[in-house]
């Protein structure tokens, strides 16, 4: 399947009737087993490709490193693969240009791309994350990638167990409607378990709402009855791996 026919699959999964359900892996084999398990597509966990080579997660594991994996990943399964670029390993936007071009040569079709300013405090005001956004989508359309970006907000991810929820819904909707007019696809909110201010956000928003959960026995269907196109795993499978590898230790 040609990189272009794969980016068009992607783009129509998350209009699907039922949710796009992605288990987060890490490795080429692992996005193996799931396509012949007929997983439809594959997405990558930072903090999971970062911790199975010994690097924390928030970009300390080089450029060249991640974008090697990813590529394993992305040319060893023939269903679309969408990877998680983080921040983009850059703040300054010449950087950022250009370790879009090296991470979307890999062979993926979707990232999600984060507004959490890395290594400092806090999110990127609305203005950067525009042209940050912007910056990812020319060097996709330069490259001739139907790019699906999944715009991830930390909003809920920082916040503080005293904020107000509405108030932060309100915040994550309006970054939300600026982020698609910047060229963004998708919305992807991590830590969010409110399924009231998932329903909000899922009518609020006119993009394809991305939720993360840690529970692989979640209701898919109550998602989706709320509005949820996208559902992933983030770092649970390999957690749950990890577990599963220890107890297998003979002694």
């Amino acid at each position: 399947m040609s990189q272009k026919h794969k980016a068009e699959q992607f783009r129509d999964l998350h209009h699907a009737e039922a949710p796009l359900v992605l288990y987060n892996v890490w490795d080429a084999m692992g996005a193996g087993s799931l396509a012949e398990a007929g997983a439809p597509a594959v997405g990558t966990s930072s903090w999971a490709i970062a911790k199975a080579h010994g690097f924390e997660d928030g970009e300390e594991m080089p450029l060249a490193f991640a974008a090697q994996i990813v590529h394993c990943i992305a040319t060893h399964v023939d269903v679309p693969v969408t990877a998680d670029f983080e921040a983009g390993y850059a703040s300054d936007l010449r950087q950022l240009r250009a370790s879009a071009e090296q991470f979307l040569r890999t062979g993926i079709v979707g990232v999600n791309f984060e507004d959490q300013i890395v290594g400092g405090d806090g999110l990127y005001s609305l203005e950067d994350q525009v042209n940050r956004i912007q910056t990812v989508r020319h060097v996709a359309d330069d490259l001739g990638i139907a790019l699906f970006i999944n715009a991830r907000t930390d909003i809920f991810m920082q916040a503080k167990p005293t904020d107000d929820l509405e108030h932060l819904g309100e915040q994550a909707v309006a970054r939300a409607k600026i982020y698609q007019r910047a060229g963004a696809d998708g919305f992807f909110v991590p830590n969010l378990d409110n399924e009231a201010m998932i329903a909000t956000l899922c009518q609020e928003v006119d993009m394809p709402l991305n939720i993360m959960s840690l529970d692989p026995n979640m209701d898919i269907a109550k998602m989706a009855a709320l509005g949820v196109r996208r559902i992933s795993f983030g770092p649970k499978p390999i957690l749950d791996a990890m577990a599963d590898f220890r107890q297998r230790q003979i002694v």
